[in-house]
């Protein structure tokens, strides 16, 4: 199969290589941690000088889902203006993540009264346009990755 897909596309050889390794090389790094946050799982790995090392490899079973999530949970506690959002609905839930994606730091000169907007598109195809404050939703937030008891905190209320 590997022959036919390479013949195919005029290929001559094939590398492959891990994700971590990759994001070293290009980075212009020998050494580095590599953290990949995705959705549903974080991965970390530690590679020395262009070798993986295999032993320091952990995966985890939360990631940047569990962060929009929480952040969800943190603004509907803090007054957050739209007050109906479902985010069993596709739109609403892709709405909070590029909110999350906007807003969401672990840069501590980032905790003040930080003014903030998004756009909700309606059924009409119109948009209505709120307004809000974060004082430190916005780093708590991401702060599910290094403390795993906010997720009981999110879950729980």
């Amino acid at each position: 199969m590997t022959n036919l897909l390479l013949s195919v596309m005029s290929f001559k050889e094939i590398a492959v290589h891990q994700e971590s390794y990759c994001a070293i090389f290009s980075a212009g790094m020998s050494s580095a941690c590599v953290v990949d946050i995705g959705a549903q799982q974080t991965s970390i790995t530690f590679v020395d000088e262009g070798l993986i090392n295999a032993d320091t490899r952990i995966k985890l079973d939360y990631g940047g889902d569990d962060i929009t999530s929480s952040m969800v949970s943190l603004l509907e506690r803090s007054s957050f203006p739209y007050r109906d959002l479902d985010l069993a609905k596709a739109q609403e839930w892709l709405m909070m993540d590029n909110l999350k994606i906007k807003i969401c730091t672990l840069e501590e000169h980032l905790v003040a009264s930080t003014p903030w907007d998004f756009y909700r598109l309606k059924s009409e195809g119109l948009t209505e346009k709120y307004n809000f404050r974060t004082y430190d939703e916005n780093i708590l937030a991401p702060l599910v990755c290094v403390s795993t008891s906010a997720l009981l905190i999110t879950v729980l209320l």
